[in-house]
């Protein structure tokens, strides 16, 4: 455990995350900002919410968490949701019907964790419904540190959640990345004017991108196998130059992919 906790994951978040492992239902993966953290090593977060694909039976995953540490549940509905602490540590399982997964989770420690593209739909969802301060700086780290704008979330949101490109949630979305009225200070996360200028200063363009918003249904390349991953590596990956080579032998001169070697004229994997 010590790579992916190092300077990620509090000591409690630590202790827990072999014991979540071990009761994880079928398909299940981490999401939100302990998600992003283990990806980017970003910032510190405590949390482990757990997102299962289909409807689960939390008595089953209740008793495997009670089996291995001190469980207080604090909220649980018979297939859809269990929130508890497990030896003080926040966890949360939760039924994510209908979503749709655009990359397959990566292992980090035997934990499948969701990819840059899902957590950034699902950051940007979060925004819309009345978003904290942290998920506004993971989707500003997202855009900094990978080659994932905001631009390009709006589209994984669309698919991930199956709405059109003409949906209201879409430019709900783009409202709340300025309105921060009702958004609690935090001062574990940093300067909170910092975070205010950078989305005041994206939003025209991203306002704009609506304009000819278009969405690629059924273009998305079938998940990649699940693989063990190294803490970081997408911010490292996607700051690489691609490794196609030209006719002439010399080296392709764009940047990679989040995630791939190639850019987007030279990756197979997915769409130009």
């Amino acid at each position: 455990m010590r790579d992916v906790a190092d300077g990620v994951l509090p000591p409690a978040a630590a202790h827990v995350w072999p014991k979540v492992v071990a009761a994880l239902p079928a398909g299940a993966y981490l999401v939100g900002g302990t998600a992003l953290a283990v990806r980017l090593a970003h910032r510190m977060s405590a949390d482990l919410d757990v997102f299962v694909p289909a409807r689960f039976d939390t008595g089953r995953v209740r008793r495997a968490l009670e089996r291995c540490g001190v469980l207080v549940v604090t909220q649980a509905d018979a297939d859809t949701t269990l929130n508890a602490l497990l030896d003080g540590a926040r966890v949360q399982f939760l039924a994510a019907i209908g979503q749709r997964n655009l990359d397959h989770p990566d292992l980090f420690d035997g934990m499948p964790v969701a990819g840059i593209r899902d957590l950034l739909a699902t950051k940007l969802k979060v925004i819309g419904d009345r978003g904290e301060l942290r998920d506004y700086v993971d989707v500003m780290t997202i855009e900094q540190r990978t080659a994932h704008t905001i631009e390009l979330g709006l589209g994984y949101y669309a698919e991930r959640y199956a709405v059109g490109a003409h949906h209201t949630s879409l430019t709900h979305i783009v409202r709340a990345m300025v309105t921060f009225d009702d958004v609690a200070d935090d001062p574990t996360i940093g300067d909170r004017a910092d975070v205010e200028r950078f989305f005041r200063a994206r939003h025209p363009a991203v306002v704009a991108s609506l304009a000819s918003f278009d969405l690629t249904h059924g273009r998305l390349p079938p998940p990649a196998p699940l693989r063990e991953a190294r803490p970081g590596a997408a911010a490292t990956a996607s700051r690489s130059r691609c490794a196609a080579r030209t006719r002439a032998g010399t080296r392709c001169s764009f940047r990679a992919r989040a995630g791939s070697r190639f850019c987007g004229k030279h990756d197979r994997r997915l769409p130009g």
